[in-house]
């Protein structure tokens, strides 16, 4: 995956898995990348699952600024992780 990505093995990759769906807590994991990120560069987060879309109007609410520049990743919908 790293390789597909372009990300060095240097960097941490943390990723959530999960359908968009409240109960997902989404914005939870994003608030924490957010307090992991003011500390440590050198790490990623990777978003995928039915319903990730970063151009979906509740999505782009609770997507902190700039994340996309900071490390994070949306695979989209239907993207295969690879092994």
């Amino acid at each position: 995956m790293r390789q597909e990505l372009g990300l060095s093995m240097s960097v941490s990759l943390v990723g959530l898995i999960a359908r968009f769906h409240p109960v997902k807590a989404h914005e939870v994991f994003l608030e924490a990348a957010e307090l992991l990120l003011a500390q440590h560069h050198d790490v990623h987060f990777v978003l995928t699952g039915n319903g990730v879309d970063p151009g979906d109007e509740f999505f782009q609410k609770i997507i902190p600024p700039n994340c996309w520049e900071k490390g994070f990743i949306c695979l989209a919908k239907g993207k295969t992780l690879p092994s």
